[in-house]
């Protein structure tokens, strides 16, 4: 008996897939080597990029060539042979733009590729410390993650949860757990000039690089940041508003233990702010656009010991901590649960 035929456009969509992973794999070769954001201020022969990025110069023709086929840098018409510029997706993979995600995203799964059959079959989960394991991506994690949700976080998170700006807009302290390199606190002290932030991340990494920009962003005197474990909180006052940003699900395991502190902690009237994907109740809606890489991430987490969480989970978990709850949902699928303490 013979199987059905795949639809006619399965192998298409196949190939199709298989162009985009050979584009961003090309995408993170350059975003690691920091070529684009040379060409970017400096059009650039493949000599003069080995010559400045410390690359061989027979493996920078290479990309070059493979990058032009792609359309990630393209050549200069007013310059000599092989100079090139960045067209509009290399001005995506620039330090600080949309596109960086994507491509430090491929580096991640490009290791995780590697670690996955055998953890399948083994049924280890090594936890977060499998980050560490691709010490080229480390740096980035703090830039990515600015790239990624900074934008969101302006146009679509302060607009509809109102909780900010009522807990900062006459100052205070608002405190981040999980903070990366300080990307939401910079955020919110930009949008409320009367907030103070104290930001807690376990990378030495992210904290050093929060911290320079923190300098030359002028907020220097109002943004703390720490290096080290969540608790104890290092709050030296109560704070008005307590943050975890795509973190709770990373310290699912200690919830009843940090919520009972941030509770204690928190000032009189004081909220606290998780902003999560948002786990489907069927995961049959993730086969919608724009939804799938969300079941990628939940794979991804359970390699690192986690799990994406469903809203009601964290409503529940406030709950149970004293907090009253309030549930925005946001585009894309992410979701913001307030817990607010009312004494």
């Amino acid at each position: 008996m013979h199987s059905q035929s795949p639809p006619p456009d399965a192998l298409s969509r196949l190939r199709a897939a298989g162009e985009g992973v050979h584009l961003l794999s090309l995408a993170w070769i350059g975003v690691e080597a920091g070529i684009f954001d040379l060409i970017a201020a400096q059009p650039s022969t493949p000599e003069q990029i080995a010559a400045a990025r410390g690359l061989d110069p027979a493996y920078a023709q290479r990309w070059a060539e493979a990058a032009l086929a792609f359309a990630l840098v393209e050549e200069d018409p007013a310059g000599p042979p092989w100079a090139l510029r960045p067209s509009a997706a290399g001005e995506l993979l620039r330090a600080g733009q949309p596109g960086l995600p994507l491509a430090v995203g491929t580096g991640l799964t490009a290791h995780l590729l590697g670690r996955l059959p055998s953890l399948m079959r083994s049924g280890d989960r090594p936890g977060e410390v499998v980050l560490g394991e691709h010490p080229a991506v480390a740096p980035f994690f703090g830039a990515m993650l600015e790239a990624g949700f900074g934008g969101m976080l302006r146009q679509a998170v302060l607009p509809a949860v109102p909780t900010y700006a009522q807990q900062l807009e006459d100052g205070g302290l608002v405190m981040d757990l999980g903070c990366g390199n300080g990307w939401f606190l910079r955020g919110l002290l930009r949008r409320f000039p009367r907030a103070r932030g104290l930001g807690v991340d376990g990378m030495a990494a992210n904290i050093a690089d929060g911290a320079a920009r923190a300098a030359a962003e002028g907020l220097a005197e109002r943004l703390q940041l720490h290096q080290g474990d969540l608790l104890p909180l290092p709050a030296s006052e109560p704070p008005a508003l307590i943050c975890l940003n795509r973190a709770l699900h990373h310290v699912w395991d200690r919830r009843d233990e940090l919520l009972d502190v941030i509770f204690a902690t928190l000032a009189p009237g004081g909220a606290v702010a998780i902003w999560e994907p948002a786990w489907p109740a069927d995961p049959r809606s993730l086969a919608a656009p724009g939804r799938r890489g969300l079941a990628w991430n939940n794979l991804a987490e359970h390699v690192q010991g986690n799990h994406l969480l469903r809203p009601e989970q964290i409503e529940g978990a406030l709950q149970r901590a004293g907090f009253s709850t309030e549930t925005t949902a946001l585009p894309g699928g992410d979701v913001v649960v307030v817990g607010r303490r009312s004494t």
